[in-house]
């Protein structure tokens, strides 16, 4: 009897306990927290994602080591452009085209010529470093092909070609992020040439070193 009535008594609060709704989140809660998770995700997306740009900016250039470029020459200026192809969270594929101009200061070694130009069309990899709000950081590693020619006011002397590497890094600055884009940086180039000359001064032509110090724009698409 004792068993029956603690039994009445468990069914009879169990009932009025199962009887209370469950509370429910405002609708406005809700939506709310939904929204909330949106954004984060599409906020973690934007984060991993690198836009494509094309970049146009100047180059100072400058010869470095005991070769032609650097002790026949003075660097005078230069102009170059580059576009991403290919993007993959912080890798990108690059591309572009440098021209710099050197003074020819040593005619006897030169082909008495009085301007050098070297043109340099790259292909290679670029990884986006951000930090900060407005500033990425772009380390890169390209292959290049290389010619250079020499000529003064008159004609073309002479030239040669070769191939060889360019790395280096910028440093972005986002005026309109992230559609415009401030950049400073700097690359270091080395090209071996494919040149027929007195083997005495053969590595003075073959192998030819500069760094290269940039300032420009990226406007991205």
């Amino acid at each position: 009897m004792k068993i029956n009535h603690l039994f009445f008594v468990f069914l009879v609060t169990f009932t009025a306990y199962a009887q209370v709704p469950y509370p429910k989140l405002p609708a406005d809660a809700a939506d709310n927290s939904v929204s909330e998770i949106k954004n984060d995700t599409l906020n973690q997306s934007k984060e991993t994602v690198v836009r494509d740009y094309f970049k146009l900016y100047y180059i100072a250039p400058t010869g470095l080591g005991n070769n032609v470029l650097s002790k026949s020459n003075t660097g005078k200026g230069g102009i170059g452009f580059g576009t991403t192809f290919y993007s993959l969270n912080n890798i990108a594929i690059i591309a572009g085209l440098e021209v710099t101009t050197y003074d020819i200061t040593d005619i006897s070694m030169t082909a008495n010529g009085s301007r050098t130009i070297v043109t340099s069309p790259f292909i290679g990899g670029e990884y986006k470093l951000s930090f900060g709000k407005n500033f990425t950081f772009n380390p890169s590693l390209s292959y290049i092909y290389s010619r250079m020619k020499q000529r003064n006011s008159e004609k073309k002397l002479g030239s040669y070609s070769g191939n060889g590497i360019r790395t280096g890094a910028t440093i972005d600055y986002a005026v309109i992020a992230p559609n415009l884009k401030l950049f400073i940086g700097a690359n270091f180039v080395h090209s071996r040439y494919d040149v027929n000359t007195d083997p005495r001064y053969e590595d003075y032509y073959k192998k030819v070193s500069s760094i290269n110090i940039m300032a420009g724009i990226k406007i991205a698409f």
